[in-house]
């Protein structure tokens, strides 16, 4: 399927990204709702895939709500959609 297919292109690219260094440096582009403008922002490596990884986890979050909403299985069992941080968070905010 086409989507595995996808998938598996954004792996490579993925691994291709692993010789750089987090803090590096680099340029990110950002397209505006009128395709003629764009944004540049410096940024580095490590904090845009921090980014990445927590809009994932925002994307899963809401997939599952809608998967509950129709009384179906989550996307993965065990609190995806979950920040890392958040069980540790609301177990240490319910402790006396």
């Amino acid at each position: 399927p086409a989507i595995e297919r996808e998938i598996e292109r954004v792996a490579r690219g993925l691994e291709r990204l692993g010789a750089l260094p987090c803090g590096e440096e680099l340029e990110v582009v950002q397209d505006e709702p009128r395709r003629d403008v764009f944004r540049f922002t410096i940024s580095t490596l490590g904090r845009e895939l921090r980014v990445l990884a927590s809009h994932t986890v925002h994307h899963l979050a809401v997939i599952d709500l809608l998967l509950h909403a129709q009384g179906l299985a989550p996307v993965v069992p065990g609190g995806a959609g979950y920040a890392p941080s958040t069980p540790r968070c609301g177990a240490a905010s319910s402790s006396p």
